[in-house]
C-alpha cells in the first residue's frame, strides 16, 4: 500500500497544485506565537470556514473573497472544538476550557456583509451577564473590539462534561452532543428545549461523529474501544478489540459504513438496522494498514503514514483523507462502495500549503497587506492539526486543512464518477 501511495504522489500533487492555481483559493495565517489554530469547520451551506484559535477567537473566513470576521466574548478562552449548526445559517457552537458557547447572528448572514469593510478582520464581541465571573479574559485587547447588535452568545449551563473537548450536531440541528477526553460519558442537549440528558459510559471521549442519516452516533474513547449509539433509543454497542486508543472515526454511504482509526490501522465496519432485540447490527469488514515509512520528496526526507490523527470521508463517499501524528503528508484514498462492502484504493499524498509558502506568495504580490511577522522556519515539517470536508459540492470535494505552523488552506477534488450508493 505504501509503495502505491508513493508511486502516485507526484501525479496527485500536480493535480492539487493546478486546482489551487486555477481557482485561486485564499489562505489564512494565524502566527503561532499569537494564536495557533486549534480546529476548523465548514459552514453547512455557505463558503464560510470557521477557525478556532487557542486565544479564544473564532475567525470566520469567506473563502470566496478571502475577507473575514472574528467572534469573541470575554469569557471564551482555550477553544477545543467548533461546529456549525445544520439547517441554521446563522448559528455556531464553540467548546472551550471554560464552557460551551452558542453564537447566533441575525439577518441571515448580512452581519458579515456589514463587517467585510476591509481585507483585515473585524472582531465582534457579545457581552452577557450569565457567564461565571471567575473566568478570565483571553487575548484580544479592548482597542481591537467592536460590538454588534446583530450578534449574541449564549453559554450553555454545565452538563457535567467539562472541560468539553468535542461537540457534534445532529443532522437535523436539534440535538447537540458534548464529550470530554477527561470525563466519562457524553451529554445530549435538546438546544431548543434547553434540556440536557447525560449518558454515562466509561472512559473519556476522543471524537464524536453523527451519521448522516441521523440514526447513529460514533463515540471514540481514550481506551482501546469505541461505541456506536442508536440515537432513537440511546442504547449502544461497544467494540473493544482496537490495538490502541480510538483516535478518529468517519461515516460513509449515509451511515451504512464506519471507518475507525487506531494507531496505524483503519478498521472498516458495516452498520445494519437495529435488530429485534434492540441492539445495533455491526459487522467487521476488514483492516487497512498505514504503517510508517521513511521516504524522500524532492531533496527533503519525509515520513509517510504512521499513527493516525484524523479520518475524514467526503460527503459523497468518494474520497478518504487520513492525516498522521508525525507526518506532514495527508494520504488520499479513492473509495468505492458496493452492495456489501467498501473498496479502498490509495491515490497518493498531498501536503497542505504551509505558512512559509503563503508568506512568500504575499511578498511576491507586493500588495498593501499589513506587515506580517517573519514566517516560521521550514527546518521542521509542519503537521496537520485538523481538517474537514465541505458539504454539498456534488461532483467534487473541498478539504480544508490547518497546520501547526498557523496556516489554513483548501485542497479541491474533482470526481469523474457518480456516487454508487443512496439513502
Amino acid at each position: 500500500m505504501v509503495a502505491d501511495i508513493r508511486d502516485r504522489t507526484a501525479y496527485l500533487l500536480s493535480c492539487a497544485l493546478s486546482y489551487l492555481s486555477s481557482y485561486s483559493i485564499p489562505s489564512y495565517i494565524s502566527p503561532p506565537s499569537i494564536a495557533p489554530i486549534q480546529c476548523i469547520a465548514w459552514h453547512c451551506s455557505k463558503k464560510w470556514l470557521a477557525l478556532g484559535l487557542k486565544n479564544g477567537v473564532v475567525q470566520i473566513q469567506d473563502m470566496e473573497d478571502g475577507q473575514g470576521v472574528s467572534l469573541w466574548c470575554e469569557f471564551q478562552r482555550g477553544i477545543t472544538n467548533i461546529s456549525w449548526r445544520p439547517n441554521a445559517t446563522n448559528s455556531l457552537v464553540v467548546s472551550t476550557s471554560g464552557g460551551t458557547f452558542l453564537w447566533s447572528f441575525t439577518d441571515d448572514g448580512r452581519l458579515f456583509k456589514k463587517a467585510f469593510t476591509s481585507r483585515s478582520s473585524t472582531i465582534l464581541s457579545s457581552r452577557t451577564n450569565i457567564i461565571p465571573s471567575h473566568l478570565a479574559s483571553p487575548f484580544p485587547s479592548p482597542a481591537s473590539i467592536s460590538t454588534s447588535p446583530n450578534i449574541w452568545v449564549t453559554p450553555l449551563p454545565s452538563s457535567g462534561i467539562e472541560p468539553t473537548t468535542c461537540v457534534e450536531w445532529s443532522p437535523c440541528g436539534r440535538f447537540l452532543v458534548l464529550g470530554s477526553s477527561s470525563r466519562a460519558g457524553i451529554a445530549v442537549w435538546d438546544v431548543d428545549m434547553g434540556v440536557c440528558t447525560p449518558m454515562y459510559a466509561a472512559g473519556g471521549t476522543t471524537e464524536l461523529k453523527w451519521s448522516p442519516n441521523g440514526m447513529y452516533l460514533f463515540q471514540g474513547t481514550t481506551s482501546r474501544a469505541f461505541r456506536v449509539w442508536d440515537t432513537r433509543s440511546w442504547t449502544c454497542i461497544k467494540w473493544t478489540n482496537l490495538p490502541s486508543h480510538c483516535q478518529s472515526g468517519a461515516w460513509g454511504a449515509g451511515g451504512a459504513f464506519l471507518l475507525v482509526g487506531s494507531r496505524d490501522k483503519v478498521f472498516l465496519f458495516g452498520i445494519e438496522s437495529v435488530s429485534k432485540n434492540g441492539t445495533i447490527g455491526m459487522r467487521f469488514e476488514g483492516v487497512e494498514s498505514v504503517a510508517a515509512h521513511d521516504s524522500t520528496m524532492g531533496n527533503a526526507a519525509v515520513r509517510i503514514g504512521g499513527h493516525i490523527r484524523h479520518l475524514r470521508w467526503d460527503p459523497s463517499s468518494e474520497r478518504l483523507a487520513i492525516s498522521f501524528v508525525s507526518s506532514p503528508l495527508i494520504a488520499i484514498y479513492r473509495t468505492r462502495i458496493t452492495a456489501s462492502t467498501v473498496e479502498l484504493a490509495p491515490l497518493g499524498l498531498v501536503r497542505s500549503r504551509t505558512a512559509s509558502s503563503i508568506y512568500a506568495e504575499a511578498a511576491d504580490a507586493d500588495d498593501d497587506t499589513p506587515q506580517r511577522p517573519p514566517p516560521p522556519s521550514d527546518s521542521e515539517p509542519c503537521t496537520v492539526v485538523d481538517m474537514c470536508f465541505r458539504l454539498g459540492l456534488g461532483s467534487g470535494a473541498s478539504l480544508a486543512v490547518c497546520t501547526d505552523d498557523g496556516a489554513a488552506s483548501c485542497l479541491p477534488f474533482e470526481f469523474s464518477t457518480k456516487p454508487t450508493w443512496s439513502w
